[in-house]
């Protein structure tokens, strides 16, 4: 590939407060070839105004969905609108380095076998500020798949070729994107983790994977994990196992939002699903949920 146009997708909903910062991140780009597609999830705030007022770049995209979705399908409309050889995900409350785009599709030419290129974060308060860094996370070990790992992280880009093997964004699939994505590119190319640090990651308590969402957030990630195991022959006991673990967290922090919504009753059910899943880990769950339940809503 010799220059190739990149698609910068977003999916948004009500991120009016930092839509300017992240269209200013792409504006300010070094490499100039790209797109920035974003689907607005039926917002209720001046998020539609703002991109509308940075529209006189041809570059900038708005999708609009007339009822909120989810991230799924924003993340899909965004896709199906966009022509980009390589695509770059981007949320709407963050921000990329002016050489983020130049280094990751460098990276993409040194690896064209590669379904996907994934690096690390930066972590920055509410104001962008850099606070420390996330190192790109892929799975354990050389014979280690994500799923059998049951997760990774970092900023996601991919080539649309290999995208198109796969079954894609889903409408369903309303948060976890990301994590649905990894089991479905690694099922039909490699997916090669690189040392750049060029992804701003706002801390944003209301982001749709941080503070109170997280919990929302992980039932989606175990969907996704059941989903891909769904697709596979064979699962094998690694991936069955690391499928049991994710429930078993899903369920252990389920229980502590009962904890502070007071409802006990579906409290003790999570507690007891937890413990049929993982039975060994009955200390552990003592301990985090009375006496140190808040380190579940840390990001």
């Amino acid at each position: 590939m010799v220059d190739p146009l990149v698609s910068v997708i977003v999916a948004s909903y009500n991120n009016g407060p930092y839509l300017s910062d992240m269209i200013a991140s792409v504006l300010g780009q070094t490499y100039t070839n790209w797109e920035l597609v974003i689907t607005d999830d039926a917002s209720d705030d001046d998020s539609v105004a703002i991109v509308t007022n940075q529209m006189g770049d041809p570059r900038i995209v708005l999708c609009r969905h007339t009822e909120n979705l989810g991230a799924g399908a924003a993340f899909k409309t965004s896709m199906d609108h966009s022509s980009g050889d390589i695509i770059a995900m981007l949320g709407a409350d963050d921000a990329l380095q002016k050489n983020a785009l130049a280094t990751m599709v460098a990276e993409h030419c040194r690896h064209p076998e590669a379904g996907m290129v994934v690096g690390g974060l930066l972590e920055t308060d509410n104001q962008l500020n850099i606070t420390g860094q996330r190192v790109y996370q892929g799975p354990f070990g050389k014979n280690t798949t994500i799923l059998e790992q049951g997760w990774a992280f970092g900023w996601d880009t991919f080539k649309r070729r290999f995208y198109n093997q796969t079954q894609g964004f889903e409408n369903a699939q309303k948060r976890a994107v990301d994590q649905d994505l990894y089991f479905k590119m690694e099922a039909v190319a490699p997916i090669v983790f690189v040392p750049h640090f060029l992804y701003m990651y706002r801390q944003n308590a209301n982001g749709i994977s941080q503070g109170p969402n997280r919990t929302t957030a992980l039932w989606y990630h175990v969907r996704a994990m059941e989903h891909a195991v769904a697709r596979l022959p064979d699962p094998g006991q690694r991936v069955m196992a690391s499928l049991k673990q994710m429930r078993h967290k899903y369920h252990l922090m389920e229980a502590v939002v009962n904890f502070y919504d007071k409802d006990y009753s579906k409290m003790r059910k999570n507690v007891v699903q937890s413990l049929l899943l993982c039975p060994q880990d009955r200390l552990f769950l003592k301990i985090n949920l009375l006496l140190h339940p808040l380190k579940f809503w840390k990001k």
